[in-house]
């Protein structure tokens, strides 16, 4: 009798684990969608951007349209094409149109409170990286712009 109640407990615990697994897996699909919902997301997210006059905003959403997307993607690949724009915009104006540099900078001070640069999308290293290279280019020094740009910008 032992040896029987024994084996019920260990095949329940089996069951109870697999269960439990098999609940996680399923829990962590929950936050992907399509990629026709990841570019809807996208296009709001751009059409509620102000963008700088002479920047080529893009109207889908680059990527795979087989694949999943997690929630977010569409606001944050639309925020990382924004942030590009008003680099560049800096980038070509900070030495000969302070108005329009002022603007580009005025842009970017807005990215440490959007969603993709929040603590739930960004770690602190990448939030304290974009303020240096901010700081950077308030004080002239496009060096920092210029490096984020090659490695992070979206279509570099």
């Amino acid at each position: 009798m032992r040896k029987k109640l024994r084996k019920i407990l260990c095949v329940s615990l089996i069951l109870a684990l697999a269960l439990g697994l098999s609940a996680c897996h399923e829990s962590n699909m929950e936050g992907f969608h399509s990629y026709d919902i990841a570019n809807k997301e996208f296009k709001e997210t751009v059409a509620a951007m102000d963008w700088p006059d002479n920047y080529t905003v893009p109207t889908e959403l680059d990527g795979e349209k087989e694949a999943s997307y997690e929630a977010g993607y569409g606001d944050t690949r639309a925020s990382q094409y924004w942030e590009e724009a008003w680099e560049k915009e800096w980038l070509d104006n900070y030495k000969t149109d302070k108005a329009r540099a002022d603007k580009a900078i005025e842009e970017l001070e807005k990215a440490p409170t959007m969603n993709y640069m929040s603590p739930a999308k960004c770690d602190d290293a990448t939030r304290s990286y974009f303020k240096e290279m901010l700081d950077k280019a308030k004080a002239g020094d496009p060096s920092a712009v210029e490096e984020n740009l090659k490695l992070n910008g979206p279509t570099s």
